[in-house]
């Protein structure tokens, strides 16, 4: 049958089940059995490293971070990494550290305005694209194995496979990020601000 639907987290742990010759489970909901444990925790621990390098599905421009009543900056739970916006670093140094941001030139985490930046978020399984759900569940795959004893016969996932898995995730990107080489590369946008400079002279 032809699938129709997005693969599923209960599809992606079952398929490392299989690749480290486990038997596959009905629901993620069970409870006490090591195997699922195991590809869970290998699951969640390769999707927070794929996401983190940052991808257009998972990445937000100009997000607004507010301060508290007290001038902190509690920063949400699955904020994967924040860049805030140049505008406000010429009194700041904002970094990251926790669930909080730190002004790292004041040596304080109270802050005197709010701040906007660019944020990688953490989504669930259920809110990534399909691509990033194959990659990560390969990766994921490959993790498992070489973590487990696995014999001979059983079918192992190469390095090939993550590559392919990871060219479908690339030309997604490539897709949906409306990426500008005169725009995003830093090199191109050097010598295009250097021209500039000598045209305005």
């Amino acid at each position: 049958m032809t699938a129709t639907t997005l693969s599923t987290e209960l599809e992606a742990i079952n398929t490392m089940l299989e690749s480290a010759e486990e038997a596959p489970v009905g629901a993620l909901t069970l409870t006490g059995l090591y195997p699922l444990d195991k590809a869970r925790g290998i699951l969640s621990e390769t999707s927070r490293v794929v996401q983190a390098m940052g991808w257009k599905f998972n990445t937000e421009d100009g997000f607004p971070f507010m301060r508290d009543p007290n001038g902190l900056i509690v920063l949400p739970d699955n904020l994967l990494t924040l860049d805030v916006d140049d505008v406000f670093l010429a009194s700041i140094d904002p970094v990251q550290r926790g669930n909080r941001l730190y002004d790292a030139r004041n040596h304080t985490y109270t802050f005197t305005q709010d701040v906007t930046g660019t944020a990688v978020w953490l989504l669930g399984w259920d809110d990534l694209p399909q691509p990033a759900r194959h990659y990560i569940t390969i990766r994921a795959a490959r993790t498992m194995q070489g973590r487990s004893s696995v014999g001979q016969s059983t079918y192992r996932y190469s390095q090939d496979d993550e590559q392919a898995a990871m060219l479908s995730l690339q030309e997604l990107e490539s897709q949906s990020g409306d990426h500008n080489m005169l725009r995003d590369s830093l090199s191109v946008s050097s010598v295009l601000y250097g021209r500039e400079m000598l045209w305005l002279s």
